[in-house]
């Protein structure tokens, strides 16, 4: 895989930088990479740099696969959680150095727990399912309105900002 760090984006119906349309793998440039739609399946995988890559919705439809595939990588999902509109599922690498933001701006109800055996965790409250497994943490950020967080089980370290709303 590329070991550079490399910088994306992931919208409903495209993905941009990762080095794609500029020679600087930091920029992201959303006019330039791949557009898609109605796919039943899309599949991300990074290389081994410290990649940063935001997923800022999902196509309705369409399961989608991120995997970090090692390296200490920053991936962040939000701000908007209506946005997720499909299964989610984060793989952070075996090496467990990938930290994974989810921030909410909106008011939400969200649930994080575990599943197959405390090895995956999930969070429910999104119109799609949100899954993750090997982190090393996962960092929470609620926005200002009303939210309600509740944790049944954890799969990882947890930090949990809940912005200026009422909890």
């Amino acid at each position: 895989g590329d070991a550079v760090d490399n910088f994306g984006l992931l919208t409903v119906n495209s993905i941009s930088g990762l080095g794609m349309g500029n020679n600087d793998q930091s920029v992201i440039n959303s006019n330039l990479g791949i557009r898609y739609q109605g796919l039943e399946k899309l599949n991300i995988t990074l290389g081994s740099g410290a990649d940063h890559f935001t997923v800022s919705a999902v196509s309705l439809g369409t399961t989608t696969t991120l995997d970090a595939a090692g390296g200490s990588d920053v991936l962040t999902i939000g701000d908007n959680l209506s946005e997720i509109n499909a299964p989610l599922f984060i793989h952070g690498g075996a090496d467990d150095k990938t930290t994974l933001k989810i921030n909410s701006t909106g008011a939400t109800t969200l649930t994080l727990k575990s599943d197959l055996g405390g090895q995956q965790g999930i969070l429910e409250g999104a119109p799609g399912l949100i899954a993750f497994e090997q982190l090393a943490s996962l960092s929470v950020a609620l926005g200002d309105l009303t939210d309600h967080f509740i944790i049944e089980d954890t799969t990882t370290l947890l930090l949990l900002n809940t912005g200026n709303g009422l909890e």
